[in-house]
């Protein structure tokens, strides 16, 4: 069936399925267009606040701040729920930095079964994680 569109200030009879490419194709070059917007605008900040152009290479979109923000509740609920002795462990691997052998120093136990009990809990919160995905 053909539609008609606008070409140049010239309307034209063309199939559907063309209009609907046509269609996609000027949505895909809007988002291009947004995009490099968006990347005009931070390298103007960086130019006039004295950004770091590190700091430019780490910001994400808003779309990938929100799916961070899902996960992050998500991981954090899910460490909410596990047992003290695991809570601890993991803040004192990941915030407190410390390395394996410290680790089995401070809770007296032997470096393999901090590993075990660290993979454990990585495997359980990455089946939760991706569970429903």
């Amino acid at each position: 069936m053909k539609v008609k569109i606008n070409y140049e200030g010239t309307e034209i009879l063309v199939e559907e399925e063309i209009k609907i490419c046509l269609d996609e194709l000027k949505r895909e070059e809007e988002s291009r267009k947004r995009k490099n917007r968006r990347k005009e605008i931070l390298w103007d900040a960086i130019l006039i606040e004295g950004m770091e152009v590190l700091e430019l290479l780490n910001m994400s979109s808003i779309e990938d701040e929100v799916i961070e923000d899902i996960y992050l509740q998500g991981l954090y609920s899910l460490l909410i729920g596990l047992e003290d002795f695991d809570k601890k462990l993991i803040k004192d691997r990941f915030v407190n930095e410390l390395k394996y052998k410290e680790l089995s120093t401070k809770y007296n136990m032997p470096v393999s079964s901090i590993q075990y009990k660290l993979e454990r809990i990585y495997k359980y919160i990455n089946c939760e994680l991706t569970k429903n995905n």
